[in-house]
């Protein structure tokens, strides 16, 4: 019997002390920044758009173009806004459907942070990252005085997120396969709304 000793090198028992010493994060914690970077990053995106015309006009100035860039996202969450004296109720489906998208990602990331002693509920997953997502429109919406006058189209806003999150973490927890039937019907004309949704927008 041969032995052969060689000293270890001083990058792997640096790694191995990193990786003893580094807590994976939770899906609780994920879930939380997820909502909180989707709400962020949608509403940079919706007030890029209005800088953007803001730059080619004579008579404005940013910090209106950055408030119409906020009614306009608070707008994409269901929130019926008044632009000058007119209220505007109508959704851009588009920008939900980002908002949605993220969420699905952010969901499904979610998801793959449960350990296997904790209980695996898509719907759970979606709700947090919905919720904390909610909380500064709520607080814009607010702070802005914007009324929640038409109750059908925030709810029908937050039921599109709330679907795409649990369609992210079920994908992730790799539970769609075993849903039956009745999951992919339902997958199929969730499909088929937000196609129609989309091109109509």
């Amino acid at each position: 019997v041969t032995l052969r000793v060689t000293p270890a090198r001083k990058n792997d028992i640096q790694a191995a002390r990193v990786r003893r010493t580094r807590a994976p994060i939770s899906w609780t914690a994920t879930a939380l920044i997820g909502g909180a970077v989707t709400a962020l990053a949608s509403w940079i995106l919706c007030v890029g758009v209005t800088i953007l015309g803001w730059l080619a006009a004579e008579r404005s100035n940013l910090a209106e173009a950055a408030q119409l860039g906020t009614r306009l996202w608070l707008l994409s969450n269901g929130v019926v806004v008044r632009i000058g004296t007119i209220p505007v109720t109508l959704v851009p489906w588009g920008a939900t459907a980002l908002i949605a998208l993220m969420i699905s990602l952010f969901a499904a990331a979610s998801a793959r942070r449960l350990r296997r002693d904790q209980i695996r509920s898509p719907l759970l997953i979606s709700a947090v990252t919905v919720a904390v997502y909610l909380l500064p429109v709520l607080l814009v919406a607010a702070w802005l005085g914007e009324g929640w006058q038409v109750q059908a189209r925030w709810a029908a806003v937050i039921a599109v997120l709330l679907a795409a999150g649990v369609s992210g973490s079920r994908k992730a927890l790799g539970s769609v396969r075993g849903a039956g039937r009745g999951w992919v019907m339902a997958r199929a004309l969730i499909a088929a709304q937000l196609v129609m949704l989309i091109a109509g927008a």
